[in-house]
């Protein structure tokens, strides 16, 4: 069992985490949002995935677990999420080659399988 120390600190890591993705002002937004409609999005999603997984930085940096984010959601036919993490991406600090990395990664992987990816739009077309 972990201490109440250690839950408020990946709180916060996880906090800081999401508001870098979003921006915090609309990072808070979708946090009251998701609480209010959906409250087990909010614990499903909000509070286990990125207080325990996604915030984690001890083998994947933030940039690092962006990209493989980005190529997920591209590969999942998820255009609309795919492009809130490539701005999460370049919001975190990846430079435009990495986010285009992540892109085609995704792309070649949906490709090689057939897979629907919709249309993703380009992260030199992405406004921040």
């Amino acid at each position: 069992m972990k201490s109440k120390d250690y839950e408020r600190e990946r709180a916060e890591k996880a906090k800081r985490y999401f508001d870098v993705l979003w921006g915090p002002v609309a990072a808070q937004q979708q946090r009251e949002r998701v609480l209010k409609y959906h409250p087990d999005h909010y614990l499903l999603n909000v509070k286990t995935n990125y207080e325990l997984w996604i915030s984690e930085d001890a083998i994947l940096s933030n940039i690092e677990t962006q990209m493989c984010t980005t190529a997920l959601l591209i590969c999942n036919n998820s255009p609309e999420q795919a492009l809130w993490h490539v701005r999460g991406l370049l919001r975190h600090g990846a430079t435009m080659e990495q986010a285009n990395f992540a892109q085609d990664l995704g792309l070649a992987v949906a490709h090689h399988f057939d897979a629907k990816t919709g249309d993703i739009t380009r992260a030199e077309d992405v406004i921040l």
